[in-house]
């Protein structure tokens, strides 16, 4: 196909499945795109694989904060099968030129979607793969693997990713590597909003995370990290923003925690804006990460960092340049550098100041979607891959080179 033979944007379906409102980084990527893509090149249709019956307030809330109308599919068994048909008509009658996978189940269904209807392009994006302990997770994975595999395109959100990828069996030619990058205008000291966001512990001071609780994030070491620097300093609280599948057990850990009164759990929110703003330092406490968006809002707003040095996080915040980086599960680390920042006012705004310039040198939301407008328009054939293209360009990270990223 040349680029004559087409008129129009290339109608991309962003394929995502999701369980009840928990929603994390991938899902405001989505979302975001939809809102940001240039319409002459790239039109997004979010198509949801949602459980049968469930409201999904978490995916409608982003979907109405981007202005933007999902696609919601019930979903009726475990592998997704039986919404094929629905998913089909829904890609028809939407015009969809490419179908693009998130995760695990979308990647397997969208794998047979796209084998029965000629023409369909199709790629995936892997967010992060997990190490999990659970061997029905580590099962899938391997699955996955095997899946991504048989693609014709994989995009990475880090070179870490992207070497998994590689060693999982995917053909290192087949994988390009772009990051996840966030609205610098959005996110901007000058769009903080006014006032103090309710449901933040009472205290002077607070350490946050924003993330969305899978079992890839290190509650437990966050809990006993942030007990450690409550015994040093009566000025500060722990809020934990986000949804998922560990949100029950954390509400437990936190209600028994010796500084309870000063934890609060606070679920999915739509103002993580002004929560970020109102954090004294930004934690990711994580034992698997693609390229956390929190991470880049939390140093995009100029707040300080500390995270869990695992999979993409270090190619985003260099260690004592950007942020401080602590051993994933090493509570006593992860509580000396939070103490660290909170002692020390002026390091803490020097990284920070550090972080916000990192961000808009080399992880601009802008700059990303035009790579991804070039990478759809290639799949469609309307452009020619060069040496310089984007996916050329972007090939080089590890050896070729799934958690949320």
């Amino acid at each position: 196909m040349t680029g004559g033979e087409r008129e129009g944007p290339v109608v991309v379906a962003e394929f995502r499945s999701t369980f009840r409102h928990a929603v994390g980084g991938p899902d405001k990527t989505i979302f975001r795109s939809a809102a940001a893509h240039d319409p002459r090149r790239v039109r997004i249709v979010p198509l949801y694989l949602v459980p049968e019956g469930d409201p999904v307030p978490g995916v409608r809330a982003l979907a109405e904060e981007a202005g933007v109308e999902p696609v919601l599919v019930p979903d009726r068994d475990r592998l997704g099968l039986r919404a094929c048909g629905a998913l089909a008509a829904a890609l028809r009658d939407h015009g969809c030129h490419i179908l693009h996978t998130h995760d695990f189940k979308t990647d397997f269904v969208g794998y047979r979607l796209a084998g029965a209807r000629s023409g369909l392009r199709l790629m995936a994006t892997a967010h992060g793969w997990s190490r999990p302990e659970e061997w029905k997770l580590r099962f899938y994975n391997w699955v996955d693997g095997k899946v991504l595999a048989r693609f014709p395109l994989v995009v990475a959100v880090s070179r870490s990713v992207a070497d998994r990828l590689a060693g999982a069996g995917v053909n290192p030619s087949r994988i390009t590597v772009i990051p996840n990058g966030v609205d610098l205008d959005r996110w901007s000291r000058a769009a903080i909003p006014a006032g103090r966001p309710p449901g933040l512990p009472e205290t002077p001071r607070v350490i946050g995370m924003v993330a969305r609780l899978s079992g890839d994030k290190d509650l437990d070491t966050l809990l006993e990290a942030f007990g450690r620097v409550a015994e040093r300093r009566d000025d500060v609280g722990l809020a934990v923003v986000g949804d998922g599948p560990e949100r029950g057990r954390l509400e437990s850990l936190a209600a028994r925690h010796p500084h309870a009164g000063r934890i609060a759990v606070l679920g999915h929110r739509t103002d993580v804006l002004g929560l970020t703003a109102s954090f004294s330092v930004a934690v990711l406490s994580t034992r698997a990460e693609g390229m956390p968006n929190a991470v880049l809002e939390a140093m995009a707003l100029e707040r300080p960092v500390v995270a869990s040095r695992v999979g993409g996080v270090p190619e985003l915040v260099e260690h004592e340049r950007h942020g401080l980086l602590t051993p994933p599960g090493d509570a006593e680390a992860l509580a000396a550098a939070l103490l660290r920042l909170l002692d020390d006012p002026g390091e803490a705004s020097r990284l920070a100041r550090a972080a916000r310039a990192r961000v808009e040198e080399r992880f601009s939301f802008a700059a990303r979607l035009r790579r991804l407008e070039t990478l759809y328009e290639e799949r469609m054939g309307k452009i020619t891959r060069t040496d310089s293209g984007s996916r050329a360009s972007a090939s080089h990270g590890g050896a070729g080179g799934r958690s949320e990223g």
